[in-house]
C-alpha cells in the first residue's frame, strides 16, 4: 500500500466537529459566561444520559430543560445537532435521541462540549477570582473611609472638650456657632481701664 493511499486531507469527522464548534461558540458568546457554561453543562448531562441509555426521554416542559435548553438562544440547536428529536407522547412533548447514524453526532457532540467546558472553565474561575478581588478592594476602601470619618469625629469631639475646659480656641479652627470669643474691653480711657478712676 502506497503512502499516498494513506493520506487524507482531514478526517471524516472534521466537518461535524467544525459545525459543533460554531454552534457551541455561539452559545458561549451570546450569553453571559456563567449562563452559557451552565446551559452547555445541562446539554452535556442530557447527552451523556442518552449515550448510556438510548431509550431515555426528556420532557420539554421540564423546568430545568425549559429554562436552560429551550428558551436560551442557540442552546436547543446544540441538542438537535447531536441527534435529539422532538416526539409527542400522551399529549406531552419529549426529546429523545434518534439513534442510528446520529450516534456519531452524539459521541462527537459530547466530546466537543467537554473540550469547550475544559477550555472555558479556567476562564470562568479567573473571572470569579477577579470579581471577588474587586469586591474585597471596594469593601476595604469603604471600611477605610468609615474609619477616617469615625476618627475625625473623635478628633472634633476631643477639640470641643478642650475648648470648653480652657476657653481657648485652637488656631486655624473657627469657634463653634453660638460661642462668644473672649476679647479685650476698650473704653474712652483706654483698653481695660477702669472708668471710675482717673
Amino acid at each position: 500500500m502506497s503512502c499516498s493511499s494513506l493520506y487524507m486531507p482531514h478526517d471524516g469527522d472534521h466537518d461535524i466537529r467544525q459545525a459543533f464548534r460554531k454552534i457551541i461558540h455561539n452559545v458561549v458568546s451570546t450569553h453571559k459566561r456563567d449562563d452559557g457554561i451552565r446551559y452547555l453543562k445541562t446539554v452535556q448531562r442530557l447527552a451523556s444520559d442518552a449515550a448510556k441509555d438510548p431509550t431515555r426521554q426528556f420532557r420539554r416542559n421540564n423546568d430545568r430543560i425549559s429554562e436552560e435548553v429551550v428558551r436560551p438562544s442557540g442552546v436547543l440547536e446544540v441538542l438537535l445537532e447531536m441527534g435529539f428529536r422532538s416526539v409527542v407522547k400522551n399529549n406531552d412533548e419529549y426529546f429523545s435521541h434518534a439513534g442510528g447514524t446520529l450516534n456519531k453526532n452524539l459521541r462527537i457532540g459530547i466530546t466537543m462540549l467537554q473540550e469547550t467546558l475544559e477550555c472555558e472553565g479556567p476562564k470562568q474561575s479567573a473571572d470569579e477570582h477577579r470579581h471577588e478581588q474587586e469586591k474585597a478592594e471596594k469593601k476595604a476602601a469603604v471600611e477605610t473611609l468609615l474609619k477616617k470619618i469615625k476618627d475625625d469625629r473623635i478628633s472634633v469631639r476631643a477639640r470641643v472638650q478642650r475648648e470648653r475646659q480652657s476657653g481657648q480656641y485652637e488656631k486655624g479652627i473657627p469657634p463653634r456657632s453660638g460661642t462668644v470669643k473672649p476679647g479685650k474691653i476698650a473704653t474712652l480711657q483706654g483698653s481695660d481701664a477702669n472708668p471710675c478712676t482717673s
